[in-house]
């Protein structure tokens, strides 16, 4: 077993050679070519220097063009060679390697061309080759006179056609290739792609995968000889075998497309049409045909022969590749029976496994036997003995095959991911909390989906980065396979209010060195006098402590003191709701999405005191992007500073600033996307200068508290006091939505309120508690109730049998549930009344 293992270092200090050699030349940016803003040395290209493309580099040529240097090697981005007018064109390119990038010829004006590259092509890595850039590009022929080199894959890419009669030609003069790289062909614009073989052996000993619109021509004598294998994947793939291919282990495959026999005898091994395997035989065109199997053939006197396999014959991968999570687990490899005579079974007589880590395996399952033409499955459990790492066996299969392989060694490597670290969620948001809040701790649960070794994670190098008021208080011992712990966060700010945020990073002993981040989040609402503003629409729900704001264009309201006025450049300020998220984050003030450009949303404030005022600001809206908004603040009529730029949502913005008395200033929030959208979701304003109010006064504004605002009164004409909309959670001025919905609710129940057991009879009255009236100071709140109209007794709990209950919420977020139970047995004559009382001081 192979242990693959991580390194941590805290500081390292380490005295290099240099190394460098002052002749290797990097591009850094994308240009021509002869161009010495191109490379990182700043100069021209020269003889002695070797070049390294990253980026994307072109050279134009007419007639003969040479590329200075001892070499190139395209690593990534593509080197381009146009054809400006001449053809055909030579571009002379010193010892060319393609290691990841991509070489492109094309016609400088789409006209047809003749290219000509002399020297020899290396393919150190998978690499593209393409002719033409689209754009209406017409036949173009691209001759490597000195063929390739290399064991890199190679796609050529034909990106050339007004049309389909449109192809790019790749031609390949040179005989006896040593590339033993794979080609693929495909046509990515409406022409073809052609690969011309046009010497003995010119492709090297690697396969061909023809697929969209491609085709390959033996184009000479012998030209696909060292060819092993070559597929047609789509119906506009077209082999051309004017001259024969000649393989006794060649393998031909059509998924469909085009043969060609031309006037060739061919011979190969095998034969796939389909699905289907061709017996044995030699064909012409018209016998593939007729077998059925699909695909087209051509070629009057041409013949292709199929010698076909021996009898029996074991045909299977040689190596398999798995992955394992540390505990027992199955496996299986495919062995198939090739049969030439389509009849013969294959005999499994044994299967033995061998290897540094063969002690790992079990229940090994053979087979038996395979009958011609079919599959089956070895199968066998593994168990890893030493925790993550690589694990390498062999399986020796013993058959009578009649290739004489027997035993075949199919060699496996399973590489062990363990143990292996997961956590419950990514963020952790500890909400809105009171100023002052004390410690408050939350826990991250944290996984181990390994199964054998223990997670452990590291307690040094785990970390909080972010607002120093989050600290990890305590780390998980040892984790086992399959099980959890639990790491503690604390978050403590103090005195300290607004947007705190903060990033874990959980180091541990994962295999493979995943380090899961955990997003840290809280909000702490100011001390004292504050305006705490939820934007939003009638409907939508109000965070705990805030000012309900219905969103429109003008609206006002005067909170703590402060006017709040809203308005748009654009004057299309709506009320937008939907986005998931808390109750403040939910919903908003935002201009019309895809609006006007430059659009913003301007947060008019009056009213303050001359001191410090400290702003938060929360900013979403219902939607999967970012939708970045820039963020002003200033006098209005006066210059306006930056708060933050390209916000985005969602997000919360802390602002901290002088203001004075009898000025108004401006929150400007300016759409900065595609979207043409401004948005905020709401505002807290806190600090010296904001002079304060009463929960009251800032329910019923803008109306006055003292005059058309009073408890006793009923703007709306709903028939609810302003007093009693103020404690059920109604409006005080909303004739569209009245409240005689949340109005208090009374009737006869027989329960057991005090659980003495003895269930009686009691006058249930229930009524609805705002959060903020049942929490304000001059809001008196009380149930009385009576045997007539005119005395009445303040309901107290356990006072004459009486009892009451407050659920918390029991209506919705921010509003109780208050059940008072008067005992029908204070009724006098079979009468007891019972009335909700609402007193607030001015």
């Amino acid at each position: 077993m192979t242990i693959r293992t991580r390194l941590l270092v805290s500081a390292l200090t380490a005295v290099v050679p240099n190394l460098a050699t002052a002749d290797l030349v990097t591009s850094v940016v994308s240009g021509n070519y002869a161009d010495g803003t191109t490379w990182d040395n700043t100069l021209a290209p020269v003889t002695g220097n070797d070049y390294v493309i990253v980026t994307n580099v072109e050279q134009n040529g007419d007639a003969t063009t040479s590329l200075e240097g001892d070499s190139i090697t395209v690593d990534s981005g593509w080197l381009r060679l146009t054809a400006v007018d001449a053809s055909p064109d030579t571009f002379v390119v010193p010892s060319l390697t393609l290691n990841g990038g991509r070489l492109d010829i094309r016609s400088h004006n789409q006209y047809a061309r003749e290219v000509d590259l002399p020297n020899a092509v290396a393919v150190g890595a998978d690499s593209q080759f393409r002719i033409g850039d689209g754009g209406e590009q017409f036949n173009m022929d691209v001759t490597l006179t000195a063929g390739l080199t290399g064991s890199g894959n190679l796609s050529f890419v034909s990106n050339s056609g007004n049309g389909t009669d449109d192809i790019a030609t790749l031609h390949l003069p040179a005989a006896t290739s040593t590339f033993t790289g794979n080609w693929s062909v495909n046509s990515i614009d409406s022409g073809y792609g052609r690969l011309s073989a046009e010497a003995a052996n010119a492709l090297g000993t690697g396969t061909v995968s023809l697929g969209t619109r491609s085709i390959l021509v033996a184009a000479a004598a012998d030209a696909l000889n060292s060819t092993p294998a070559i597929t047609l994947d789509t119906d506009t793939s077209e082999l051309i075998l004017t001259n024969a291919w000649v393989n006794a282990s060649g393998v031909l495959t059509m998924t469909d497309g085009t043969l060609d026999l031309a006037d060739s005898v061919s011979s190969i091994d095998r034969m796939y049409i389909g699905a289907n395997a061709v017996p044995t035989g030699t064909y012409t065109a018209t016998d593939l045909t007729n077998l059925g199997f699909g695909g087209t053939f051509l070629g009057a006197t041409g013949t292709i022969q199929v010698a076909g396999l021996p009898n029996p014959s074991l045909i299977a991968e040689t190596s398999y590749s798995f992955t394992s999570f540390g505990y027992t687990s199955g496996y299986s490899v495919s062995i198939s029976n090739g049969a030439g005579d389509g009849t013969t079974p294959l005999n499994i007589s044994g299967i033995t496994v061998t290897g540094s880590d063969a002690g790992d395996v079990s229940n090994v399952i053979n087979p038996g036997s395979v009958a011609a033409g079919t599959s089956e499955d070895i199968t066998f459990d593994f168990t890893p003995s030493s925790g993550g790492g690589f694990y390498d066996f062999a399986l020796e299969v013993a058959s009578d095959d009649g290739l004489g392989t027997s035993p075949m060694v199919i060699n496996v490597q399973v590489e062990v991911f363990d143990p292996l670290i997961a956590i419950g969620s990514g963020t952790q948001d500890f909400g809105y909390l009171a100023n002052s809040p004390g410690p408050q701790t939350a826990t991250v649960t944290i996984y181990n989906d390994g199964g054998s070794v223990d997670l452990e994670v590291d307690d040094v190098f785990s970390e909080i980065v972010g607002d120093p008021d989050f600290f990890i208080s305590s780390f998980p011992g040892p984790i086992a396979p399959g099980g959890s712990g639990e790491l503690e966060i604390t978050f403590d700010p103090g005195a300290l209010s607004g947007f705190f945020s903060g990033t874990l990073y959980i180091e541990s002993n994962d295999y493979e060195g995943t380090i899961p981040t955990v997003n840290l989040s809280a909000v702490v609402l100011p001390a004292g006098d504050a305006a705490s503003i939820d934007f939003g629409t009638a409907a939508s729900p109000v965070e705990s402590g805030f000012t309900q704001f219905i969103a429109a264009e003008g609206a006002t309201r005067t909170i703590a003191g402060v006017t709040v006025q809203l308005a748009s450049s654009a004057n299309d300020i709506i009320a937008a709701s939907g986005a998931s998220a808390t109750d403040l984050m939910t919903d908003g003030a935002a201009t019309t999405f895809n609006g006007t450009g430059g659009n913003y949303i301007s947060v008019i404030m009056s009213g303050f005191n001359t001191g410090t005022l400290d702003l938060l600001g929360a900013f979403n809206y219902p939607s999967g992007y970012g939708l970045p908004i820039n963020i002003e603040f200033g006098e209005v009529g006066g210059t306006l500073s930056s708060v933050q730029g390209g916000v985005n949502r969602p997000a919360y913005v802390n602002y901290s600033t002088s203001v004075e008395a009898g000025k108004t200033y401006e929150l400007r929030v300016i759409e900065s996307g595609n979207a043409n959208l401004a948005y905020i979701s709401g505002l807290v304003l806190s600090g010296d200068s904001v002079p304060g109010g009463t929960p009251y006064g800032d329910f019923v504004s803008p109306l006055d508290p003292l005059t058309d605002g009073a408890p006793e009164l009923d703007p709306d004409g709903d028939g609810v006091p302003i007093g009693i909309e103020w404690v059920v959670g109604g409006s005080a001025d909303d004739s569209a939505s009245p409240d005689t919905d949340k109005l208090p609710t009374g009737g006869l129940v027989n329960a057991d309120p005090d659980g003495d057991l003895t269930s009686s009879d009691y006058l249930l009255f229930t009524y609805r508690r705002t959060t903020a009236a049942g929490t304000d100071a001059n809001t008196t709140i009380e149930v009385n109730y009576g045997t007539d109209l005119s005395g009445w007794t303040t309901a107290a709990d356990g006072v004459d049998g009486i009892v009451i209950f407050d659920t918390q919420n029991g209506f919705g977020a921010g509003v109780d549930q208050v059940d008072v139970y008067i005992p029908v047995s204070l009724a006098v004559d079979g009468r007891l009344f019972a009335y909700l009382d609402v007193q607030v001081a001015p």
